[in-house]
């Protein structure tokens, strides 16, 4: 597993997040750094850096991988999210600032 792994982390095909966890698990196995290190390296807290070794540690290389990956040509449900994609919403709803171009001379 351990080089499946590697060629993981020195992927560039893969989603960046799962070069990241695989970044993790061989700074951890291989280099022993310390979790602490990790999560610095990798711009996460020490929990989720945990969390991420103890998920490959219990699935193996799955455990690389996002627990629930939507399947190809599956849409997301957003109706259990507690956040919903905006659908045309101006920026003026959303009260945020418009940055233009055209200036009124």
């Amino acid at each position: 597993m351990d080089k499946d792994v590697e060629k993981i982390a020195r992927s560039r095909n893969q989603p960046y997040a799962v070069v990241q966890r695989a970044k993790a698990w061989v700074w951890f196995k291989n280099e022993r750094r310390s979790i602490k290190e990790i999560a610095f390296s990798l711009q996460r807290s020490e929990a989720c850096v945990r969390e991420w070794l103890h998920r490959i540690k219990d699935l193996g290389i799955l455990g690389l991988y996002d627990r629930d990956p939507l399947k190809e040509g599956e849409i997301r449900n957003w109706s259990n999210q507690k956040t919903k994609p905006a659908k045309d919403v101006s920026p003026r709803q959303l009260e945020l600032p418009i940055h233009g171009t055209n200036r009124s001379r």
